[in-house]
């Protein structure tokens, strides 16, 4: 191999793992973990699965365990169930069955690792988003994995790829969304692409800085009630 050739090899390899824009594949499923009502975000990038769920009554996310894809028999995934300091407290295993868009389903079981309590899981494919094409809108919102005790974030993402351009604020209480802050094209990082911090006591949301993205950072204003940018 030629040292141009590698050269070049290597400047491709960087602009490919460097680059802006979705790298992956997001898919969003709603149904019941028990006879609780739920909704879970998958992220799937080079065979690895990342994800986050919710009970639509709390609306305060779960981290899943990452995992590579159908790590079970039968077209199956088993995911951990992280608890908040990170120690895997339940399993859910899923199978999938039906076409990839709107018949898609996911039916498995949910199991307490501490009781052993197991309860069915039943949830439909509702959206999805690739780099040549959304279903069944032009965007897709991606449930972020941090939270706070009153706010739950999403970043829209285009089906072109295009980079994170937004993040939304949601209010656990009612679900509806308060806020919207803008983002300078930074890179989506699935549901990590929202990290939290505290300075001085103020709640801080951050964006990282990454290819062609400053990195920004937003802190809670209790004067106003809102988030607001840090110059």
């Amino acid at each position: 191999m030629s040292r141009l050739f590698r050269s070049w090899l290597r400047l491709a390899l960087l602009v490919t793992l460097c680059g802006p824009g979705l790298a992956g594949a997001v898919d969003v499923y709603q149904g019941t973990l028990g006879k609780q009502a739920v909704t879970l975000v998958t992220f799937q990038q080079n065979r690895v699965i990342r994800g986050v769920y919710f009970y639509d009554r709390y609306r305060t996310p779960i981290r899943l365990k990452p995992v590579f894809s159908n790590n079970e028999p039968n077209n199956g995934i088993g995911m951990d169930e992280l608890d908040a300091g990170g120690l895997p407290a339940a399993r859910i295993l899923v199978f999938f069955s039906g076409y990839y868009k709107r018949d898609a389903t996911l039916n498995g079981t949910w199991t307490d690792y501490r009781t052993g309590k197991r309860l069915p899981i039943h949830m439909k494919h509702v959206a999805m988003l690739r780099s040549d094409e959304a279903w069944p809108g032009a965007t897709t919102a991606v449930l972020q994995a941090a939270s706070t005790e009153r706010f739950y974030f999403q970043v829209p993402l285009a089906k072109d790829g295009g980079p994170a351009s937004a993040i939304e604020v949601y209010a656990k209480k009612t679900g509806k969304r308060v806020q919207t802050l803008s983002l300078p094209g930074c890179r989506s990082e699935d549901v990590e692409t929202v990290q939290l911090a505290v300075e001085q006591g103020a709640t801080q949301l951050r964006v990282g800085k990454r290819y062609r993205c400053a990195g920004v950072a937003f802190a809670w204003d209790e004067g106003t009630g809102q988030f607001e940018s840090l110059r």
